[in-house]
Parts: structure tokens; sequence; C-alpha cells
């Protein structure tokens, strides 16, 4: 834990760290163990006691005295604790994020339509949900809509790594957020969850009678015609011969089906996806390196997919830098198996995720390309020959499209 700030959220840090260790000491997810934890002081460790200043916030807990964050265990079978399933109905929406089986996205679809929870789905793990919001994060960012239509709970099943439309929906003050975790840590970076379950007590509310109040219901219904709505508006004016990420990664999807694999690279190439998807496609299933260190190793991920797949074709979309990142990856060696892998790189020459963020602001204009795009002029068609890999330069969406379907007919 690093040394304490005086910043409004380090209470939420503490707490959440503390809950943490006391979740593996007491084997909540687990084997129960002794727990080290590490706190950072600052220099003088003896400082003067008239010379310390009051904390600007208050210290103090949940109000009334209940846990920061609590793990009901319905599964235990001795009558303690509670599930997901809400004992009074509340507008609820799930987050789907990061889940290492895809059967585990339909199964938490299938309670969240019991419950008329609208889902805003990842596309890692939970990318085969059907039943989610078409632009779920998309729609995130209407801020009209998302406070006329704020969330009592929002319940984030597994990990969610993309946008910040998703993140800030968890810290709106007054919506309680719980989580169901598929391992033995629970991911929180902003520090909000209050509960904690684990994903057999998740799915055993699954047989549980329905109880949906009809406000709740309608509520639903709103988020799912607000994404029905957005959906028309994109198909109508969006372009779909363009050169962009979200034009690029729609002509992918429109050549795979449901088994078929995408191995995904990292920053802008799995946003495109999540923006480029339609309602009611037959989707492929997405993998993908995420964390702290996710471009490193794409290639080499998706080769070993390709060599493991035993149906369906494999087809990998990133970036040039990521790319460039493991770009060793496409050298096989003369005695190994050759995998049967399409590769389409999004080459705009840099990290173009930063033009998103505020390092991309118009003011910054001067900077940008030195210090965030960091473009390296690389000939990609140069690289791929003298790795010996087959390569073909497109120009447009519909060449990717044309060329995949060459692939698939050849």
């Amino acid at each position: 834990q690093p040394p304490a700030e005086s910043r409004l959220n380090e209470v939420a840090s503490w707490r959440s760290t503390v809950c943490r260790a006391m979740s593996a000491a007491v084997g909540r997810a687990g084997d129960p163990g002794p727990v080290h934890l590490n706190v950072a002081l600052r220099d003088p460790l003896a400082p003067d006691l008239a010379d310390l200043k009051p904390w600007p916030f208050d210290l103090q807990g949940r109000a009334d005295g209940l846990p920061w964050i609590s793990w009901p265990q319905a599964s235990r079978g001795d009558g303690e604790g509670a599930s997901p399933e809400s004992v009074t109905p509340t507008k609820t929406v799930m987050v789907l994020g990061d889940l290492p089986d895809p059967a585990m996205a339909g199964q938490a679809l299938r309670l969240a339509q019991r419950r008329a929870w609208p889902v805003i789905a990842e596309p890692f793990g939970a990318y085969g949900a059907n039943a989610a919001l078409p632009h779920g994060s998309l729609l995130l960012a209407d801020e009209t809509f998302v406070e006329g239509h704020r969330p009592q709970r929002v319940l984030v099943v597994g990990r969610h790594t993309l946008h910040r439309s998703i993140a800030a929906l968890t810290r709106h003050e007054g919506t309680t957020v719980e989580h169901v975790s598929v391992a033995d840590q629970w991911a929180d970076p902003s520090h909000v969850v209050s509960k904690v379950y684990t994903w057999r007590d998740f799915m055993a509310t699954d047989s549980e009678p329905q109880d949906v109040s009809d406000e709740a219901a309608v509520w639903g219904a709103q988020w799912h015609d607000a994404a029905a709505t957005l959906t028309q508006r994109i198909d109508t004016t969006a372009p779909t011969d363009g050169v962009a990420g979200i034009h690029v990664a729609r002509a992918v999807l429109d050549e795979l089906t449901h088994v078929d694999t995408l191995v995904l690279g990292s920053s802008n190439t799995p946003r495109d996806l999540n923006l480029a998807d339609p309602a009611g496609r037959d989707r492929p299933t997405v993998v993908g390196n995420r964390g702290l260190s996710g471009i490193d190793g794409t290639i080499s991920t998706a080769v070993g997919v390709a060599l493991a797949a035993t149906g369906g074709r494999v087809v990998a979309l990133m970036g040039d830098l990521t790319l460039l990142h493991d770009l060793n990856g496409l050298l096989i060696g003369p005695e190994e198996p050759r995998p049967d892998l399409t590769i389409v790189v999004l080459n705009d020459d840099g990290g173009g995720i930063f033009a998103t963020l505020e390092y991309g602001h118009p003011d910054r204009a001067n900077d940008f390309t030195r210090l965030f795009r960091t473009s390296t002029g690389a000939d990609l068609s140069a690289l791929c020959a003298g790795m010996g890999a087959a390569h073909r330069r497109v120009s447009s969406a519909v060449e990717v499209a044309s060329t995949l379907r060459e692939q698939t007919s050849g």
C-alpha cells in the first residue's frame, strides 16, 4: 500500500485493501492463510505530532457501521447471507467483463433476462452475448440518457477492462456496486465495490423465482429501446467503406461466425470492435491479452490459438504497434507446424488510442505526435517479407472483407 495522501478517495483505497487482505486470510474465495500487507511510511518515520495537519475528510466507513465490503454466501447452506437476487427489486445494470469461459456469458445473460436487467458487455469472454445491449458502452456516453435512467445498482460480472464510460457508471454517487468474481480476487480499481459474490452463489439465483416490479421492467425496456435507436442511427449514418478502426472491425466481424475465433490486440482494436458491434450478430469467440502489458506477445498468442483450434478459422486484429511489439512471432521454424492464421493490421503509424484521450486535445497538437503517437514510419510490407510471412496491402474495409472472403472460398 503506497504512503497515505490527503486525497478524498484514500479511505476507499485503504479499506478496500484491508478487505482484500481479510478475504485472503479467512479464505472467502480460496484456502485461508497468512497475509503480508506492506504499508509504506514517509520520512521521518516518527514525525513531530505538533506539525501534523488534520485529514481533510472523514475517516469513517459505511453508514450505520455496515461492512465496507461484504461476502454474501448463499450457497453455504446455513441460511446466512444473500445472493445477487434483489429481495426488493432494484434498477440494476449488469456489466459483463472479461470471463475465462464464454459459456459463462450465456449463463449470466439468462439470469439478467429473467430479472429484466440491461447488460453492457465487453468483447472478451462475454462477446457471445447476443442479449447484451448493442453499442452499450457508446450508449453510456450519452450523459443525458444515463442521468435520466440512473441505476440503483451496477452488478459487475468478471473484470471490466475497457471504456471510461463503464468505469464512470460505477462511480455515480448513490449507486451500489456489487461484483461477481470468477477468481480468488475481485477487480475494483475505483474502490467502489460493496459486495462480492462467488460464481457459485451468483448462479444459484438462476433457479430462483423471478420477481420483477413493473417499474423495473419498464426501466429496463427503456435501456433496450435507447440502444436500438442508437444502433439504427449508426447503421444509417456511418459509412461502410471507411478506413477507421470501427469500419475494419465491422468488416472482420461480417466475415466471421460463431465457429470462428478472433484474437484482439491492445488499445484501440477491442474498443473498435465494441463500438462496431450491432445487435443480433452471429459472433465469433473473442480472446486477447489484457492487463498492464497486454500488448506483448499478441502474435505469439494468435499463433498458439490457431495451432490449438479444432474448427473454424482464426483471425487476429491488431494495430501496427502491437504487431511491432511481437514481430518475431511471425518466425516459424522450418520443422514447426504452420498455423492457419490471418492477421489484419490497422496501420495508423503509432499509438492512435492516445488521440482519444486528453493527450489528443488540439491544444497539444504540436507535441502529440512526438510524445504520444510515437510514429515509427515502419514499412510493414517489407518486415513481413523479411519474416517470410505472406501479406497483402489493402486500403479500405471493403477490401479487408473481400480478402477474408477469398481466403475462405480458396
